[in-house]
């Protein structure tokens, strides 16, 4: 049987994937980079307030999405999954916090955040 397949085109796949991730963990101090892709570093700059830097930077500031989401165990009982918010994008940089609401600033056992955008 031929193979039918035939291979994703160029655009598809610099169109549609990632061209950022990390997975980190804010508990740990300093925070700890669990895994990631297009990250050069990560500043904490306070409970539940981070910068993640580019190692290729993004064509502009404004036109790239940043999602995430992240979680925090809570007693031993169990995790609650919590906001991330990110501000301040730059082609080379966002800064982001984490919190359960715009007020309550926390550091996180788990965060996973991708952006989606063109590079430079």
């Amino acid at each position: 049987m031929a193979n039918t397949l035939a291979p994703a085109a160029i655009n598809h796949v610099m169109n549609g994937s990632a061209k950022h991730w990390c997975a980190l963990n804010s508990k740990n101090n300093p925070i700890t980079i669990r895994d990631s892709f297009n990250l050069s570093s990560v500043s904490d700059s306070g409970t539940g307030d981070h910068t993640v830097n580019f190692s290729s930077n993004f064509a502009s500031g404004l036109n790239y999405a940043v999602t995430g989401s992240g979680n925090q165990e809570h007693n031993n009982t169990g995790y609650y999954v919590r906001m991330i918010s990110p501000i301040n994008l730059s082609n080379s940089s966002f800064r982001f916090f984490c919190s359960h609401t715009n007020a309550d600033k926390s550091d996180f056992t788990y965060i996973g955040i991708e952006a989606q955008g063109d590079l430079a």
